[in-house]
């Protein structure tokens, strides 16, 4: 399944025209529940979305409301056997993007906090950024989804390191993207494994990427909790969508 979670029917035009094309390509259930955060002046009610996807022309199988979703992402999505999250962002303020981040922690799938401001997601460039930690390989089994089911161009950016691990990893997901015959250019990275992410997003505006492949960070220290973590800033300057991918050994796999 794939689930949107919105918050205003009125802006979230693109990210469910963007969760449909993605439930029909993955041949998944599509799901809306609605839900207003503390920080989101509007809200939306099951008859307002039936009509919103009606004007859409796309159909949902499931719509529901959930006031505690936010709290319970891990579950809901486990009951419904969610492959892929959508969350809307109605606005960029550091406390609402930190607040979905937290209750998305738990999560074993792929999520994607999409910005009001987005536009219609293609899925036809795709840009991984990839450092020296092992996890950076799980990237591989969501950038062959894509490259399959949409036929994306998947670009991989290497991170500029002393070592040879971020090659090594590089390397790992080549050899599983030519498996399924797709071709991956390869991008050399100026910065490090600890500012990959930062020059990935500047690549991917300047070179007009749709889509950027992060691996969120494995737990929050004491300077993410004050100053915010690396997905948080990310998410705050993108003008791009970025998934999110949490570091786990038994991370969920998005297609078969």
């Amino acid at each position: 399944m794939i689930l949107c979670i919105i918050q205003s029917i009125e802006n979230a035009r693109n990210l469910l025209l963007c969760a449909w094309e993605l439930s029909q390509k993955f041949n998944k259930k599509f799901a809306v529940i609605l839900h207003a955060m503390e920080t989101s002046k509007t809200t939306c009610s099951h008859e307002g979305m039936t009509l919103h996807l009606q004007t859409l022309k796309i159909t949902a199988d499931y719509i529901g409301f959930n006031k505690e979703i936010v709290n319970n992402f891990k579950e809901v999505c486990e009951e419904n056997e969610v492959s892929f999250l959508l969350v809307q962002l109605s606005t960029n303020k550091t406390k609402e993007i930190q607040h979905i981040l937290n209750a998305c922690r738990p999560l074993r799938i792929p999520y994607l906090i999409y910005k009001e401001s987005f536009n219609l997601l293609n899925f036809n460039k795709i840009l991984l950024p990839v450092s020296f930690l092992v996890e950076e390989v799980e990237k591989a089994q969501f950038a062959s989804a894509f490259g399959r089911f949409f036929g994306s161009d998947i670009s991989i950016l290497l991170a500029k390191d002393y070592g040879s691990k971020a090659m090594t990893n590089g390397q790992k997901i080549i050899s599983v993207l030519e498996k399924f015959n797709i071709n991956a250019a390869i991008i050399r990275a100026k910065k490090d494994s600890f500012k990959i992410n930062q020059e990935a997003l500047k690549i991917a505006e300047n070179d007009h990427f749709d889509l950027i492949i992060v691996t969120a960070s494995r737990e929050y220290g004491l300077d993410d909790l004050i100053f915010g973590s690396m997905e948080q800033k990310l998410i705050k300057k993108s003008t791009i969508p970025i998934l999110l991918i949490n570091p786990r050994d038994d991370l969920y796999v998005l297609c078969d």
